[in-house]
């Protein structure tokens, strides 16, 4: 395949840039409309509108869970889907010579929570600097502006995509992830996906999943005056959360171990702790783990971070299991180097 010549790249990017501020525009215009689960249908009314002004093949349909109850990437449904609605947009090329794509995002947000905790109306955006703030302004509608606004680019710039293009504004990821399935199923493919989902402002390939189960806690009710005697069913689920979660990180943690132990044979040495050995010393700058920040960003650091630490001799890994932002990451820390050097180092992503 032809690799862009600097010219063409040079083009499309001026192009993008002369339509910014029409782009952040259309993002807020898609926050003020408060499309948490279940009252999708009047944005994705608006996305159909501007797919169909822009001259595309527009596709609307309710989700029917019948379609994809089949499907082994059906998710249980908990909520009505009266207004559940898909809209894909194609753009088909004069001449097909390239490979096809789908531009997916979605267009169901999280609820607000509790409005006193935000400083603005939560579906009302607004701007601080270089920052655009409202419910589901990043988790996706900046997405979904994306997706359009770069066809509209290279629109501006006199080129168009060499072959299909599907922009896809799906509701239902926020619970389950149906809404993609039923684009899925009802026949939209492609040889690539781009979701533009605001993930570590990286590429990523893949992701974690869901698992869906329901736990049925019984009490015993007896009079209060003998309360002692019987079960509370809310006492016990808080206590099978926590167990749950206990047990969750026991398991990764002895995933991390049995990984470290597979991958680099550990010898004793002196002044560290055997291999597999769990505890809490200090590293980097006499930083004890133990009195770590909260904050993020200095979190970051070696020695700052939490979970069981498995050291060897050789190059002297040290390795902690950390969660950040639901991700586990095994962070090595080279013999002779200091916090700086090490954070530029290896991390491999679990």
């Amino acid at each position: 395949m032809p690799t862009l010549s600097s010219a063409r790249r040079d083009a499309i990017l001026q192009s993008v840039d002369a339509a910014f501020e029409a782009q952040l525009q259309f993002t807020e215009a898609l926050v003020r409309f408060p499309s948490t689960r279940g009252q999708e249908g009047t944005c994705q009314d608006f996305l159909f509108e501007a797919y169909r002004a822009r001259g595309y093949s527009v596709d609307r349909w309710r989700i029917e869970a019948d379609d994809i109850a089949h499907h082994p990437g059906f998710s249980p449904i908990a909520h009505d889907y009266d207004q559940a609605i898909n809209v894909v947009a194609t753009h088909r090329p004069r001449q097909q010579v390239g490979r096809s794509l789908i531009l997916n995002g979605h267009v169901d947000v999280v609820p607000t929570g509790p409005k006193t905790l935000w400083d603005a109306p939560p579906f009302e955006p607004h701007r601080e600097g270089d920052w655009l703030y409202g419910r589901g302004a990043g988790d996706m509608k900046a997405g979904l502006a994306a997706n359009l606004f770069a066809l509209d680019a290279l629109a501006r710039a006199g080129f168009q995509p060499a072959a299909p293009v599907y922009v896809q504004s799906v509701t239902e990821e926020e619970c389950t992830g149906n809404g993609a399935l039923s684009a899925l199923v009802r026949g939209y493919q492609a040889d690539a996906a781009i979701i533009p989902e605001p993930v570590g402002e990286a590429l990523v390939r893949a992701n974690v999943g869901v698992i869906w189960f329901r736990v049925h806690v019984r009490g015993y009710p007896v009079h209060v005056a003998s309360a002692s005697s019987g079960a509370n069913a809310i006492d016990a689920a808080v206590y099978s959360m926590q167990t749950l979660y206990v047990r969750s990180w026991k398991t990764l943690d002895h995933l991390l171990t049995k990984h470290l132990r597979r991958s680099r044979r550990m010898k004793q040495s002196r002044g560290y702790l055997r291999s597999g050995d769990r505890g809490t010393i200090n590293i980097v700058n006499g930083a004890s783990i133990r009195n770590r920040p909260k904050s993020i960003k200095p979190r970051r650091d070696i020695g700052h971070w939490k979970g069981g630490l498995v050291t060897g001799s050789g190059n002297t890994h040290i390795a902690t299991l950390v969660d950040r932002k639901s991700r586990f990451n095994l962070v090595l820390k080279l013999k002779r180097k200091d916090s700086k050097s090490v954070n530029g180092g290896p991390n491999q992503s679990f």
